[in-house]
């Protein structure tokens, strides 16, 4: 090889290595860039999932006294809300997970017992969390949700309504009736006591 040759390749050498570096570099940082955006999306999801468990195990432990509780704590209404922030964080790919969601919590809404809440809320958290941990396929809530659609407005019908208040109703009257007796019982007692 001449001389020449090889000096001409030395100095295109010069400029062929720092552009190649510098290409190399680009695409390491766009490379890592995406990783850090799919792990904090991986990570919102994360998050919410998270949120939507407590929210079941919470739901669980209001159940014994839901006829208490439910002066503060509505459980359908905490599903729902949720609702939009999971349809918002999940990919177009994965809105199949946020729609069999969102008919379950249809089926919370409509409850008339604590028990069907707390079945219903554990189903959504064993199944999200077994999609988190890839156990189950993305491709199951697509064909449980096949032919349905996100639904964005759902009401509880008049009957079902009506059915959950006479529920609560009758759960207040055991109450009552319970007190009730307690304090007759204390009554009992006290003026008993007294007599003797």
């Amino acid at each position: 090889m001449p001389i020449a040759t090889l000096t001409a390749l030395i100095s295109a050498g010069g400029v062929i290595v720092p552009a190649a570096a510098i290409l190399v570099t680009v695409i390491l940082w766009r490379s890592d860039a995406r990783r850090r955006r799919r792990d904090e999306e991986a990570g919102r999801r994360r998050e919410l999932i998270e949120q939507l468990i407590r929210l079941a195990e919470r739901s669980a432990r209001h159940a014994p006294f839901s006829l208490i509780t439910q002066a503060w704590f509505h459980p359908e209404l905490e599903w729902a809300l949720l609702l939009p922030r999971l349809y918002y964080q999940l990919s177009v790919k994965e809105r199949p997970v946020a729609t069999w969601v969102a008919l379950r919590v249809q089926l919370i809404q409509g409850a008339t017992t604590a028990t069907q809440i707390v079945k219903l809320g554990g189903e959504i958290a064993y199944r999200l969390a077994s999609w988190e941990h890839n156990e189950t396929p993305l491709s199951w809530f697509a064909k449980a949700t096949e032919g349905d659609s996100f639904p964005t407005s759902w009401t509880v019908p008049r009957v079902r309504r009506a059915l959950q208040m006479a529920v609560h109703f009758w759960g207040w009257l055991k109450l009552d009736a319970l007190i009730a007796a307690a304090c007759g019982a204390i009554w009992f007692a006290v003026h008993s006591f007294r007599k003797s």
